[in-house]
């Protein structure tokens, strides 16, 4: 997993599979999903 932290978007791709394309998501949705996720793996 590759995570582009930009100003305007957040970009995720898999590095094992560059060719399959990548996501663009708000970096206020980042934020919330990682959050979410920080809460689960406790």
């Amino acid at each position: 997993m590759e995570v582009d932290l930009g100003t305007d978007a957040v970009g995720v791709r898999d590095t094992k599979s560059r060719a399959t394309g990548h996501l663009t998501i708000e970096p206020a949705a980042w934020a919330a999903f990682v959050r979410a996720a920080d809460r689960t793996m406790r």
